[in-house]
């Protein structure tokens, strides 16, 4: 009874990705190779779609970009916040989200947010800028974040339950990329240095 009462005092007085981090064992963040973040997408069963790396500013210069997380924006560019305000720290109901994500619904933008602000925050695997090609038939974008560092069990939990979620909803038409977390090979050594401490 009283780990009972200590679990429940831990969740309710810290965010969930610290809670969340303790139950699935999360390691300390290591540099990733596109070769390793091949091998960990197709070892995670993660469908063929194009897979950028988070830019080392999101990380040494403000963080924009969370790990496990949904960002989905509509034809026009506009980004569509699914997340209850109140609990900014969880992901929420991502699943349920993107199984129910459908042209005919009204949904509430957040301008501040719109898709060429994601861009600006993603690269290649070289840390070349990309950019996302537009096109008529797509009614959305989404972009899925995983880190190779917060483990499989984590990311059967999250990016992989997403990913089958949205591949289900055949009300809409989307185009899935995920966004490697991991530090990356192309960052600067000194960029890559704070995580080989």
């Amino acid at each position: 009874m009283k780990y009972f009462v200590y679990c429940l005092v831990l969740v309710l007085f810290t965010a969930c990705n610290p809670v969340v981090r303790l139950l699935y064992g999360v390691k300390n963040p290591k540099v990733e190779s596109k070769t390793t973040i091949e091998k960990f997408c197709k070892e995670m069963q993660f469908p063929n779609v194009p897979v950028f790396v988070s830019h080392a500013d999101n990380f040494f210069v403000k963080k924009q970009l969370s790990d496990g997380e949904v960002y989905v924006y509509d034809r026009n560019g506009n980004f569509i916040p699914y997340k209850d305000p109140a609990k900014p720290n969880c992901s929420g109901p991502a699943d349920l989200f993107l199984s129910y994500l459908d042209t005919a619904t009204v949904y509430h933008f957040e301008p501040n947010f719109p898709m060429d602000s994601i861009e600006r925050l993603l690269t290649d695997f070289d840390c070349r800028k990309v950019e996302i090609q537009k096109d008529t038939t797509t009614d959305f974008y989404v972009f899925i974040t995983f880190a190779k560092y917060l483990g499989k069990k984590y990311q059967r939990q999250k990016a992989s339950v997403w990913i089958d979620m949205l591949q289900q909803n055949t009300r809409m038409h989307s185009r899935l990329f995920l966004i490697d977390m991991d530090p990356a090979e192309c960052w600067t050594e000194e960029q890559k240095a704070v995580f080989s401490k």
